[in-house]
């Protein structure tokens, strides 16, 4: 009879009970590995016998691989367990660094079981569970991690060296099979169960507890068939042949991969074949997308060669590989019974022998006609080096140039090239010189070893060597250098260029400088016709000046290498007509542009120069440029396309330049260091260092208890000073010495003094005080507890009141405070922070200046004292990077519009990193995070258009400027990302919202403003109840399909000039006075219809009357707390009680707004899957045609008139967001 062991401390008697019934019977020891253990029951924890190491887990990955079964359970702090056996595992178990989550829904989520056969028929309703982690084997966010597979990574949570080209995100092929089982009811479908195979083993994961299930008759038939599956006969393998066989791998077009097997032994083999495909740069394609498996049987002593598609039909491309079919592809045979790898090949697939592209002016060379964020906003985008990026948006009635790109048989071959730094042998920066992207200043950092460009050696010849497995032959080599327009990093480009194919000397430059100031960063060789070779060697001699300038090492982001693997025909050619015409995607009108024949060579590119100028008009235009070379041979023509937006827009963001850039005047305060800024220390030590607190800072700063000091403080005596917390840099400015003399007053004459010494001072008539990390933008009253506050607010009363607080000690005092006088503390601290503020503000005002205090984060500070301090603190951030909430893009953007609607007075900014997705995958690597294009676009889209209606009634953009960042960007970084970046920064920028489409969310928040109930946090807005409230309702609903594309404050309501078919969804509708009850009387009597979540015996009789009227819908429930059916329920009441303009067909979420006449509308798939969605858009009156477009690439949609709706067709790629573009004609 088998048995099983288990390390699960408390399993369900529902899952013991399914052992029991399949005659599996507990093993008599504590948890083993052994071999005579058919299967293991593992709960991943922190306790001794819930943790693996690097020992325990090569004897479990033994068993697994040679036919064990094993179900993994997730406790809520797993361990390093998940990372131990992510190789054997179906999710990599990132996700179980995710912070325990507090906005989880209140009750469990409802299960859904999408693989009926794999459960057999059980009935499964009624099965629910708290959610757990994402399991999911590759969500969107993850994808982009297995593009760092090729540099050297020290595991950031083993510690364990990873060499270069590892499987650590992609995963060995003995890891396979990945299959979601069943899934929780949540907008993505996030896995419960997944079930894979590893080696001749089987493994199925859960996401949380075996406990979580319960006991119910619906638990106990889900155990029953996981534990049935589990427990099927495995063959038990591990044996190798004796003569194993060989794969090759080849590509004989572009879709279709050939794999070679070779059976060298006398008896017939029989094998499983693995393939798993990515993306060029390495990503993976989704949940298994690029997976095949195939038995396979070898005949004896010959080969077998099977052609395969390389792509399934139901992916139909991805952002890296648009107009492209290039792949990386990994191919393996394994042993009959799956236990060994017998062999493996890695190549990368050639794109189409005829290719066509289409580039408008450089961003180097062409005018920039807006007043919003330039390409001066972002260092990461200014670090693009010599990359070539289009324009994008243009003033109507001006006129385009550029050139369409015409190549056959054509490729940059590099990628597929072994490259070596010959001068610095071993110089691991050459990885960067062939990953087709490049990145100023990247080198290595966050345990990874890699770098942005080749970095060679000063004052000689350095010589690099590409090695070719087949010949090839080679058409030209690009050099991608430095721009003079950025910095001075031309200084590093190189000086002279010499070639060499084959060590035969070829093709020569003298004046490499000049040829990069020419090719805006680039420099283009074309080599001889005919040239054919294996090895490439490119010298680079030494040339000690740039002009009358020292040259500086030498850097190279990218060569590239045009060619063709050989055979090919040198009387090759192809010939057709080439077309270029502008269309204008919603009319579909097409103006020509150029029509020519053309004649290509083999391994021939041709370049043709254009102009096109754009039509007047006074409504945003979506253009696309669309050339098409169509063979002469009746082959299928190949097209290409650029898009264009032509706009004359009425209002953009503000640049933050206008409080970052080089001509503002600006200094930094960071942590305790930003103490030196206003004082001499002169604490004795003068050791200062790089970086963050330093003996002298941290010494001043302890000795004065200006430090966080937590909640349940205590004083211990074994402590430096008697602090209270640890002595470490958290510093807070905002309170007194110990004398009685608050900080900023008695301090801020000082700093003025000393900013008046600097150079820059006199020509900025404003100054920005930059308050960086744990130099807090304000108080977080739950760190203000020193004990100078303690004797002042205790000194307050006493003048107030005559009587002061009780107790002596920390805990008696500040039960004391928050029992008897938590509404004068919370007060008293406000006027604290206001009067800093203020002698901030006057104190540069005397000097003729306007200072700005610029940080991180919002204070949540509401009624007049929040209007007043908004006056000097604006241009701020919310952190959606690091501090994501709970790994969720939808609850962080309601974090930020809650903070708004707090008080709708902050000037904020918006920031618009590139390749940071999640904080489980990126925060390690928050120097160099990396991603793909879709998840990207898709975090940025959820929030950029977010409107909000403003203290003075006026609706608008939430943010004000933009745009900055608060992370780094990637090692690499691809020239089709740096467009799509660019074009993303220009949509954000120019299509601002001018009215909504769909429903805002109100809170009101007036009471927190008055004496006798004030509530507020200078830092942390999720500290006040109403922010937690509306972001929470925020996700619920936007997830459910409720387009919420603003938020609001009751105050607003009373001067706020509504937009046909707006609506309002009121969240705390208990908290409204008297005149927020009036303004929402007054916005429903002007046509908004309004929503409320609130019981209706809790209403007074004139607020129940309104929510009689038509138009009015009484939601008599809490609105936080909400699981996904909940949601859904409610989402569909909402949509026809508030009659929301917009709809989205199931699993897909998104909102709308209006622009200069034009519906916008995002569309996300948050489901991850390739499909269509369908949006639908209530008509405007009297509208009888309708057309509309993907802003993403300018293609035009399919519109269908469904009476009183247009339905809009939309292609979506996995875990993307799409901006629509829908214009109404009568």
């Amino acid at each position: 009879m088998p048995n099983f062991s288990s390390n699960i401390p408390q399993p369900s008697q529902a899952l013991l009970s399914a052992c029991e019934d399949h005659n599996i019977t507990p093993h008599a020891q504590a948890f083993s590995a052994s071999s005579s253990v058919p299967l293991m029951l593992f709960e991943a924890g922190q306790r001794p016998n819930n943790s693996l190491n690097a020992q325990s887990t090569v004897s479990l990955l033994d068993n697994l691989r040679r036919g064990g079964s094993f179900l993994f359970t997730v406790g809520m702090h797993p361990g390093q367990s998940p990372f131990w056996l992510s190789q054997a595992l179906p999710s990599t178990g990132w996700t179980s660094q995710r912070q325990p989550p507090s906005y989880d829904p209140q009750t469990p989520t409802p299960i859904l079981a999408p693989d009926a056969t794999f459960f057999k028929g059980a009935n499964l309703d009624g099965l629910a569970a708290p959610l757990g982690f994402d399991i999911r084997p590759v969500s969107a966010v993850e994808r982009g991690q297995s593009r760092y597979e090729r540099y050297r990574i020290q595991h950031p949570i083993l510690g364990t060296d990873m060499a270069p080209n590892s499987d650590l995100w992609s995963r060995p092929l003995l890891n396979r099979e990945w299959t979601v089982r069943a899934c929780y009811n949540t907008i993505e479908r996030l896995p419960l169960l997944v079930t894979s195979r590893y080696g001749a083993g089987k493994v199925a994961m859960l996401a949380t507890t075996s406990a979580a299930l319960g006991e119910s008759p619906a638990a106990q038939a889900f155990w029953r068939a996981v534990i049935g599956w589990l427990n099927e006969a495995n063959t038990r393998g591990g044996s190798i042949p004796d003569i194993k066989p060989s794969l090759a791998m080849s590509f004989p077009s572009a879709n279709t991969v050939r794999l070679t097997m070779n059976n060298p032994s006398h008896t017939p083999l029989p094998v499983q074949l693995v393939m798993r495909t990515l993306d060029r740069d390495g990503a993976m394609l989704g949940d298994g997308a690029g997976e095949f498996v195939k038995p396979v049987t070898l005949p004896a002593g010959r080969s077998t060669v099977l052609d395969l598609p390389l792509l399934p039909p139901a992916l139909p491309g991805i952002e890296a590989n648009e107009a492209e079919t290039s792949l990386q592809v990994r191919a393996g045979l394994l042993a009959d019974d799956g236990s060994t790898l017998l062999a493996e090949q890695r190549a990368i697939s050639l794109p189409p022998a005829l290719r066509l592209h289409i580039a408008t002016e450089n961003l180097y060379t062409a005018p920039f006609p807006f007043s919003g964020p330039g390409t001066d906003a972002l260092a990461g985008f200014q670090g693009r080096m010599g990359t070539a990026t289009s324009s994008y948006a243009y003033l109507p009635g001006s006129v385009v140039r550029g050139a369409v790109m015409l190549r056959y048989q054509c490729e940059n071959l590099a990628p597929l090239a072994k490259v070596e730094d010959l001068t610095q042998p071993g110089n691991v920066s050459v990885v960067a010189l062939n990953d087709r992207g490049a990145a100023i200043r990247r080198t290595p950092i966050d345990h990874i070893q890699g770098y942005g460009t080749w970095n060679g050696k000063p004052g000689v010849e350095n010589v690099l060597q590409f090695t070719f497995s087949v010949p090839s032959r080679f058409s030209a080599i690009t050099l991608v250098g430095s721009c003079e327009s950025y910095g001075n990093f031309a200084l590093h480009n190189p000086g002279q260029l010499a070639v060499e194919i084959d060590d035969k000397p070829g093709t020569a430059i003298a004046d490499l400088d000049s040829a990069f100031t020419k090719g805006l960063g680039q420099v283009r060789i074309a080599l001889p016709p005919g040239t054919t070779g294996s090895r490439v060697k490119i010298r680079l001699p030494w040339v000690p000046e740039v002009g009358n300038r020292q040259r500086q090492e030498p850097w190279l982001g990218e060569i590239e290498i045009e060619g063709w693997p050989v055979p090919i025909s040198t009387t090759d050619h192809k010939s057709g007509r080439l077309t270029l015409a502008l269309v204008e995607a919603l009319s579909g009108h097409r103006q020509p542009v150029l029509e020519q024949a053309v004649m290509l060579g083999s391994c021939e590119t041709r370049l043709q120069d254009f102009t096109v100028e754009l039509p007047q008009s006074a409504k945003p235009e979506i253009y696309r440029l669309e050339g098409t070379f169509q063979p002469d041979n009746a082959q299928n023509r190949v097209i290409a396309t650029a898009p264009i937006l032509a706009i004359s827009p009425r209002k953009t963001l503000r640049s933050i330049q206008e409080i970052t850039g080089p001509d503002v005047f600006g200094t930094g305060m960071i942590v305790t260091n930003g103490f030196t800024q206003f004082f001499q220390l002169a604490t004795g030590t003068s050791e200062p260092w790089n970086g963050w607190g330093h003996p002298d800072d941290l010494v001043w700063a302890y000795s004065r208890q200006f430090k966080e000091i937590p909640p349940k403080a205590r004083t211990a005596a074994n402590r430096l000073y008697a602090t209270q917390s640890d002595m470490r840099h958290y510093s807070i400015p905002w309170r007194e010495f110990s004398n009685g003399e608050p900080f900023f007053q008695t301090s801020v004459p000082g700093l003025v003094q000393h900013l008046k010494q600097q150079n820059g001072w006199k020509k900025s008539v404003l100054v920005r005080l930059n308050f960086a990390d744990r130099w807090v933008i304000g108080p977080d009253l739950r760190n203000c507890n020193s004990w100078q506050e303690y004797v002042a607010f205790d000194s307050y009363l006493r003048t107030q009141t005559g009587k002061g607080l009780d107790g002596r000690t920390h805990t008696e005092i500040e039960n004391s405070i928050h029992t008897d006088h938590e509404n004068q503390w919370q007060a008293w601290q406000l006027g604290r922070y206001v009067e800093a503020v203020r002698a901030i503000r006057e104190a540069f005002r005397v000097e003729h200046k306007d200072a700005v205090i610029y940080s991180q984060g919002f204070p949540a500070v509401a009624g007049e004292p929040g209007r007043e301090l908004a006056q000097t603190i604006r241009g701020m951030n919310d952190d959606f990077t690091w501090g994501m909430e709970d790994n969720s893009p939808n609850l962080t953007t309601g974090r930020t519009l809650g903070s708004l609607a707090f008080n709708p007075v902050w000037q904020v900014n918006t920031m618009m990193p590139w390749g940071f997705v999640s904080p489980v995958f990126n925060n390690w690597q928050w120097h160099d995070p990396v991603g793909t294009t879709e998840p990207n676009r898709r975090l940025l889209h959820n929030r950029i258009w977010r409107g909000l209606v403003w203290d003075d009634g006026t609706y608008a953009a939430s943010a004000t400027y933009g745009y900055t960042d608060n992370v780094g960007s990637p090692y690499v970084l691809t020239a089709e990302e740096y467009q799509q970046w660019w074009n993303l920064q220009q949509r954000g920028s120019l299509l601002q919202p001018e009215s909504p489409l769909g429903a805002g969310l109100v809170i009101s928040t007036r009471k927190n403003a008055e004496p006798q109930s004030t509530r507020w946090n200078g830092s942390d807005p999720t500290a006040l109840p109403e922010t937690r409230l509306l972001m929470d309702a925020f996700r619920s609903l936007t997830e459910a399909g409720v387009s919420i594309p603003f938020a609001t404050n009751a105050s607003t309501l009373a001067s706020w000039k509504p937009t046909p078919s707006a609506s309002l969804i009121v969240l705390n509708l208990q908290d409204f006075n008297s005149e927020e009850i009036q303004g929402l009387i007054r916005v429903q009597e002007q046509g908004v219809r309004v929503a409320a979540f609130a019981p209706r015996s809790s209403l007074p009789p004139n607020v129940a009357a309104l929510f009689s009227r038509p138009g009015t819908f009484l939601l008599e429930m809490l609105a936080s707390g909400l699981t996904h059916a909940q949601a859904l329920e409610i989402a569909a009441q909402l949509i026809k009680e508030l009659e929301l303009p917009i709809s989205f067909s199931a699993d897909f979420a998104g909102y709308g707004f209006r622009c200069q006449n034009l519906n916008l509308i995002v569309v996300e798939d948050w489901l991850e899957q390739t499909r269509e969605a369908n949006v639908r858009l209530r008509k405007s009156p009297g509208a009888q045609r309708a057309s509309a477009a993907n802003l993403n690439d300018h293609n035009t949609l399919t519109v269908a008139d469904d009476g009183a709706y247009w339905e809009i067709t939309v292609p979506m790629r996995s875990g993307d967001s799409v901006l629509l573009a829908i214009q109404e004609s009568r």
